[in-house]
């Protein structure tokens, strides 16, 4: 294929429009500069729509909340400070987006769809003169051996209508997405290509793996009836720590927010859902009332009069605590500590996101790649993992911010 250039000199180069990218965009538009942001997708934010589809949680304002952000919480926790939950907020209500914050402290746009929020941030980002091109993928830095990739102006292939251009800009930011969802944009595909601009492209690059996802359970046929429900009011057992939730029975296992905390937070293969059925009764209490009733009914009788445990919650006691243990404790410990046994987690193309990525050897705090000066990284491409319930969202809108922020600075761009 031909390469022909396009006069498409600009100061800064973003490529990839979802969070990250549309927030780096926004930082920039307060500055002196030429922008312009790039997608290979047919339209923007695809990714950023899908997770608005149920109700778009945008934010959390639950305290604490920076623990949820596990190994990568050393690096990205000041940019989540500096653009955190208040800011996210106020910036959404400034696009005209009525917000609320629910009982569980996670925080909704009154509408619970991402399309209205994202329109009227793109005619923002195109009224203060963001240039926006779709269908439009990196193919890789336009450069020969003889090269310095330190230029002033790093020149990039891009593929666009059939032909490839190259795009000459003084600072680059990437925020091209991790590889969850690849029908959607994140294909992962610049990890490849990224590859040989680095010195060890092994210590740089960590290969992708799921977060964020559901997990396969073998049922027995008494559960196929119970398929589609939800079982709330639970405490799932992750590190040591008691986390309380909800979580979905579906055909092939379990999926949910509160699984989705358990796939992020192990690290290692595990094959145990440790599951509090009743999380509001305590072990002594539980013993308590288990005493006060014969146990010569039915098991299902029972648990039901004794502690209220019933339909599919006790379809779940059913399932992986027969035979039921004889002694009232062990009968509860079950009851407290109902080990689910897994067999795998769902796949990395249906996964919500996903670990690995950028690797914090490769780059500086101020997100600028070590071996590609003038390019900054934001968003699922970094390696950094959390939890659905507005941590995702609120890493990629910080990280997206504060590279935005770094550009400015590099480029020792003016304010307007």
């Amino acid at each position: 294929m031909e390469q022909q250039t396009l006069d498409n000199n600009t100061d800064v180069l973003i490529i990839g429009g979802g969070p990250a990218g549309l927030m780096a965009a926004e930082e920039l538009t307060s500055y002196n500069c030429r922008v312009l942001l790039i997608d290979a997708m047919p339209t923007i934010g695809r990714k950023f729509l899908m997770a608005g589809r149920s109700g778009l949680n945008i934010t959390t304002v639950i305290k604490n909340h920076l623990k949820k952000y596990g190994r990568a919480k050393g690096w990205i926790a000041p940019m989540i400070l500096n653009y955190g939950p208040e800011n996210i907020i106020d910036f959404c209500k400034s696009l005209g987006q009525e917000i609320f914050i629910g009982t569980s402290e996670r925080v909704f746009p009154r509408a619970m769809k991402a399309s209205p929020l994202l329109r009227a941030w793109l005619k923002k980002l195109k009224n203060n003169g963001v240039n926006i091109r779709t269908s439009s993928r990196w193919l890789g830095i336009n450069n020969t051996e003889n090269t310095k990739l330190d230029s002033d102006h790093l020149t990039h292939k891009i593929h666009s209508s059939g032909q490839v251009y190259s795009i000459s800009a003084r600072a680059t930011v990437f925020a091209m997405g991790g590889a969850s969802w690849p029908k959607l944009g994140s294909d992962g595909i610049w990890a490849a290509i990224l590859k040989k601009y680095f010195g060890k492209s092994e210590d740089f690059i960590i290969p992708f793996s799921a977060s964020n996802m559901g997990v396969k359970v073998s049922w027995s046929s008494h559960m196929v009836r119970f398929e589609g429900s939800p079982v709330k009011s639970i405490a799932l057992k992750i590190n040591d720590s008691m986390e309380k939730g909800e979580f979905l029975i579906t055909k092939t296992g379990l999926e949910g927010g509160i699984v989705y905390s358990f796939s992020t937070a192990i690290e290692d293969d595990v094959k145990i859902l440790e599951v509090d059925l009743l999380p509001d009764i305590s072990m002594k209490n539980m013993i308590k009332r288990l005493s006060k009733k014969s146990r010569k009914i039915s098991m299902t009788n029972y648990l039901r009069k004794s502690l209220g445990l019933k339909g599919v919650k006790m379809a779940l006691f059913r399932e992986f605590a027969f035979p039921y243990p004889d002694s009232l404790l062990d009968l509860a410990k079950n009851v407290k500590n109902l080990k689910i046994i897994i067999d795998d987690f769902y796949p990395l193309e249906f996964a919500i996101s996903t670990k690995g990525g950028l690797s914090k050897k490769a780059f500086d705090n101020s997100l600028m790649l070590n071996d590609l000066p003038s390019v900054f990284c934001a968003g699922e491409m970094l390696d950094w993992s959390a939890p659905t319930g507005g941590y995702l969202l609120t890493g990629c809108f910080a990280t997206g911010s504060h590279a935005g922020r770094s550009v400015a600075k590099f480029l020792n761009l003016k304010k307007l």
